[in-house]
């Protein structure tokens, strides 16, 4: 059994990347959870919601679960290499562990 020492070396720089990439997007992802809080305010007062903005509200909450998961797991010494391999598994699945940036929708309804 041959192992290609170099392609797990490219595979895990390519998948750190990604993850150090999740620095660049919290300030944006803290605009799109506080756009997601304010439509679920509206939600909650009964004010008309428009499905754009439903289906970002579902979207955010995913990515928002997504951060709270890597936070946790972070917390484990020796992570990093498992989060790694768990996003190249993830993507042979087709989903990401990573959170994307949205379209936060319009609040006017």
């Amino acid at each position: 059994m041959d192992i290609d020492i170099e392609k797990i070396k490219a595979d895990a720089l390519l998948a750190i990347g990604k993850f150090k990439s999740i620095e660049t997007f919290s300030e944006e992802e803290g605009h799109d959870t506080y756009v997601a809080a304010e439509i679920l305010v509206m939600l909650i007062d009964d004010k008309p919601v428009s499905e754009e903005q439903l289906e970002f509200l579902k979207k955010q909450s995913i990515d928002f679960t997504k951060v709270l998961a890597l936070i946790g797991v972070q917390a484990v010494p020796g992570s990093s290499l498992a989060l790694v391999f768990l996003e190249k598994i993830a993507e042979k699945h087709g989903f990401s562990l990573i959170p994307k940036p949205l379209d936060a929708p319009d609040l006017k309804t």
